[in-house]
């Protein structure tokens, strides 16, 4: 339990934001149009293989990068990287962008005046 605490300790930022980052790259490229002529059952879909995808291979840069990894912290990173990806994917999926940064906005905001 200590070396999942220590993993996260090191990671969770890193992880949390190339989750983060999967998703908004798959969110631009649905805001383009890239995946409109496909089936909308086949769409959702590649959309989770594709953020899921974008979100490891960055993890892997990241590890390989900081010389951090073994195929151990490849899989917990990529569990972690599932979970918040699909996390994320849920609150971009329901909410337009711009309510979101209108809600991220009105949080810091509110933060400020306390």
């Amino acid at each position: 339990m200590q070396e999942l605490v220590i993993f996260y300790q090191t990671h969770g930022i890193a992880l949390t934001i190339i989750a983060i980052v999967g998703v908004t790259i798959l969110g631009i490229l649905k805001y383009c149009n890239v995946f409109k002529k496909i089936e909308e059952k086949i769409r959702h879909i590649l959309y989770i293989g594709i953020s899921v995808a974008l979100s490891l291979i960055s993890g892997l840069i990241y590890l390989l990068a900081t010389h951090t990894f073994t195929w151990e912290v490849f899989v917990l990173f990529s569990g972690g990287i599932f979970a918040i990806n699909q996390g994320f994917y849920g609150i971009f999926k329901n909410m337009t962008l711009q309510d979101l940064v209108k809600k991220i906005i009105e949080d810091i905001t509110k933060h400020f005046k306390e």
